[in-house]
């Protein structure tokens, strides 16, 4: 719970050699990921990077890395408690993607960029459970970071970086077990209008060199050119592909209960944190009060809710047939549920964040009481059957020791 820096900032891309791997940045985000929205439904998903190297300032494009990690929910579901239950499963994201949903992109504004999330009010007399937002409050450490019982704030750790000289830290990487790579193996089979993001099933297929022309010619902007090889590479590899599709079909069932187990895991422990966050709210909003009163304003904005429907809809069985559209993993042999990354956590629906007010600044530059862990599945994720030597991307980031 403390990899705030890979909630905030930095881009999320995926290898099939390497699986889900982060590439840090320079600039805060809410969350860095885009919203559509049509057809009853919203979804959204992590941004790509869009040049080799370090991610400085806003990316030119606003792509997700690949097909299957959009996250899809029906709009009525959109701020549901449980809303990891709620997700539509990966079959039901090509055709989602084909009727080319609305885009919703972030806007970059004073070096900061800021989620363009669809309005509230679209949701009235549709979601089930009302939509709040809250005043974002900058806080000075990771650990203040707080939920407002009464729905007016909440605190968001947003450290301060100054411009000027630093040492860099001396070079570090560390081989990644094949077992701790988190990769995909339930597939986007459609190849839609608004499908710009290649399947993982069409990645796993390529050859590096394949895959780096791909990313080339992506970070190059030439669209239509990027289409046709994805179209080109399509047809070329399209008996590999039936093969992978079919064998993530044969097992669909038993990584869906693999997955509503995790889900259920998960959920404990982020109620556990929402808990925590509304306990020390108090605490944090007086400290702020008396040592940064800009840092809060004058009057706290009232909740904004969507309207509710006379009568919830109640909790549907799961659904047979799915994967979880988060980025799940594991070998198909053996698949099991991985959750989502940052597109489903930080960002998310539920409790929107509100701007924070003209006068409000990041405090200055603080560090977590302790580092933030490297950004992996949780318990339980499922393991790929990878080879020791597996090429890795040019910008993954290893995990520290």
């Amino acid at each position: 719970m403390c990899a705030w820096a890979t909630y905030h900032y930095g881009r999320w891309s995926y290898e099939p050699e390497y699986g889900w791997f982060w590439v840090p940045g320079d600039t805060w985000a809410p969350a860095w990921v885009k919203w559509r929205r049509g057809g009853e439904r919203t979804g959204w998903a992590p941004i790509a990077p869009d040049a080799r190297g370090f991610a400085y300032g806003a990316p030119k494009r606003y792509e997700a890395p690949v097909a299957e990690s959009w996250v899809v929910v029906e709009d009525r579901y959109i701020s549901a408690p449980d809303l990891g239950m709620r997700v539509e499963p990966i079959s039901r994201i090509g055709p989602w993607l084909e009727d080319d949903p609305r885009e919703y992109d972030p806007v970059y504004r004073d070096g900061a960029m800021m989620t363009r999330f669809v309005e509230v009010g679209a949701f009235a007399g549709v979601a089930a459970t009302p939509v709040v937002t809250r005043q974002m409050v900058y806080v000075d450490r990771y650990n203040e970071e707080f939920i407002a019982p009464n729905g007016t704030y909440i605190g968001i750790y947003r450290p301060f970086v100054a411009r000027g000289p630093a040492v860099a830290p001396p070079r570090y990487s560390r081989e990644i077990a094949p077992d701790r790579r988190v990769v995909i193996t339930q597939y986007v089979r459609t190849d839609g209008p608004g499908l710009s993001a290649p399947s993982a099933a069409l990645l796993a297929v390529l050859g590096l060199q394949q895959r780096q022309d791909l990313r080339a010619a992506r970070w190059e902007g030439d669209g239509q050119a990027y289409q046709r090889d994805l179209q080109r590479f399509r047809q070329s590899e399209r008996g590999e592909l039936e093969q992978r599709w079919s064998q993530s079909e044969r097992n669909a069932q038993a990584f869906e209960q693999e997955r509503t187990r995790a889900i259920h895991q998960r959920e404990q422990a982020q109620q556990n944190v929402f808990q925590q966050r509304q306990q020390r709210a108090d605490q944090v909003i007086q400290r702020l009060q008396r040592e940064r009163p800009d840092a809060l304003p004058a009057t706290a904005p009232a909740g904004t809710p969507a309207a509710t429907p006379a009568q919830s809809p109640g909790p549907e069985a799961p659904k047979p047939e799915v994967p979880n559209p988060r980025p799940p993993a594991g070998a198909p042999s053996s698949p099991q549920a991985v959750p989502a990354p940052p597109a489903g956590g930080p960002g998310g629906p539920g409790e929107r964040p509100a701007p924070p007010p003209p006068n409000a600044v990041p405090p200055a530059a603080a560090r977590p009481d302790a580092p933030p862990p490297p950004a992996a599945p949780p318990p339980g994720a499922p393991r790929p059957d990878s080879p020791p030597g597996a090429a890795r991307p040019d910008r993954a980031v290893p995990p520290p020791p």
